[in-house]
């Protein structure tokens, strides 16, 4: 891995290639790859579902433009979290909204909703909060000699802390899937279009979907970085194994694609140069996805899970647009948090399965949302706008604890976590998809990272 790396520095560095893999080109690139994979296969193929194609110039000269434009506004070259974050959100997100909507013939203020709160993100970063952080915290410097007189105490805490719980959790989920778990159909589940043969047979209790789902998302990935940071890499294929175990136990794609998400934020959070990367493997893939589709007949099955990892939730987010910008508001009602604040749900069932059924008819299905559509299915853009300020606050305490961690230790754990951002709201992402557990085992393992700052500074 290493060599590769130093590979792709060395080839980045050169003057003509500076010019092609600038991060603004490479989007630009990418946003034209897009339109064309809409317009050529995707209307084709899936126009029935909604995917219409409707082109005018002008539209899509305009979006065009705005998107690039908030590329260069949004995204900046500082390796951090923060940072890491919005570019994979520029590019998983944001480039395939503006793709449908630059050409689906749908009304756009949702994207310029988008447009504006990714803005707001931006801004609200890049205020100096390591300064009012530092000011708050100085009542306590006095802990300072406390903590060095028993930094080994704590090292070992903080390390043997997380490690412990993990192991732990992992052991709970592999009892929880023995026990309630048919095995019988694994066989599905090596094709990934017949996964969902398995969830249909699955029957637990509604509990154990925390466990597991934590488990593939945020345990199993938080121990094999811990195990690369401590360089024992025969104990990684155990967690590889338990991954792959609860792919074909529970048919969720999202564990089958977490080693390969994992591995390219990997390399992303060791590279110089982490904009032009992405950049190149999301062009690189998208144009050979595509071209595999036109002349492969397996290409479909392919481009069956690019249409959903892009465009799906850019449609969703319009049908959930159009739908709450005439009918009632959710106002937090929904699930667990309805019942904190004491609000009535104004619907007879779940806002997934009104959506899907509104869109296609049949409410035997759920129709996910991003954690920006959540907001304005909940108060419209100020919705939008109070979940872009909650995120703001996770991601600036993530940059703080994380400041001393190897950008790709946390990077790596997180990743699910941020993709998980895309296809849900995020109080569902903090809960259901373990995020919170995250930040907390990278807030003590990032008070390890400090302690070690301390032993090597003597």
């Amino acid at each position: 891995m290493t060599i590769l790396i130093k590979r792709w520095e060395k080839f980045t560095d050169n003057r003509i290639m500076r010019i092609f893999l600038a991060p603004i080109v490479l989007f630009s690139l990418f946003r034209v790859v897009l339109d064309l994979s809409y317009r050529f296969l995707l209307s084709p193929l899936y126009g029935y579902m909604g995917f219409t194609y409707s082109f005018n110039l002008t539209r899509w000269l305009g979006i065009l433009f705005i998107s690039i434009l908030t590329y260069y506004a949004v995204s900046a070259p500082n390796k951090t979290i923060s940072s890491l974050f919005f570019e994979l959100l520029l590019w998983f997100m944001y480039g395939p909204y503006a793709s449908y909507y630059s050409l689906s013939g749908n009304e756009t203020t949702f994207f310029f909703y988008l447009t504006i709160c990714l803005v707001i993100m931006r801004l609200m970063l890049s205020l100096p909060w390591r300064l009012l952080i530092s000011k708050v915290l100085r009542p306590f410097s006095f802990l300072k000699s406390w903590v060095h007189r028993n930094q080994v105490v704590l090292r070992r805490l903080f390390f043997w802390g997380p490690v412990l719980f993990c192991l732990a959790w992992t052991a709970t989920s592999i009892v929880i899937l023995i026990k309630y778990t048919d095995f019988s159909n694994w066989r599905s589940a090596l094709d990934v279009l017949r996964v969902y043969e398995i969830r249909s047979l699955q029957s637990r209790p509604s509990w154990t979907t925390y466990f597991l789902s934590t488990q593939s998302s945020i345990i199993n990935i938080f121990m094999v970085c811990t195990l690369i940071y401590r360089k024992k890499y025969l104990p990684i294929s155990f967690f590889i194994v338990t991954q792959l175990l609860f792919y074909f136990s529970l048919g969720n794609k999202s564990d089958l694609m977490a080693p390969i998400m994992c591995i390219f934020v990997y390399f992303v959070g060791i590279t110089q140069k982490p904009s032009s990367l992405v950049g190149v493997v999301m062009t690189v893939g998208t144009f050979s996805v595509t071209m595999f589709a036109f002349i492969s007949s397996y290409g479909s099955t392919l481009y069956s899970l690019f249409r959903r990892m892009f465009f799906v939730q850019a449609q969703l987010s319009y049908n959930y647009f159009s739908f709450f910008t005439t009918h009632n508001k959710l106002f937090f009602s929904e699930g667990r948090l309805g019942r904190l604040f004491h609000t009535v749900y104004p619907y007879p069932i779940r806002s997934g399965r009104l959506i899907f059924g509104n869109s296609l008819g049949s409410v035997n299905g759920s129709a996910n949302c991003m954690f920006l559509t959540s907001g304005f299915a909940d108060m419209g853009f100020p919705g939008m706008v109070l979940t872009t300020l909650v995120l703001c606050f996770i991601l600036i305490v993530l940059d703080r604890t994380t400041a001393h961690q190897p950008l790709w230790f946390p990077i790596t754990v997180l990743s699910l976590s941020f993709v998980s951002l895309i296809n849900t709201n995020l109080f569902t992402a903090l809960g259901t998809h373990g995020m919170l557990i995250a930040i907390v085992l990278l807030t003590s393992f990032g008070a390890y990272f400090r302690l070690m700052k301390y032993k090597e500074a003597g």
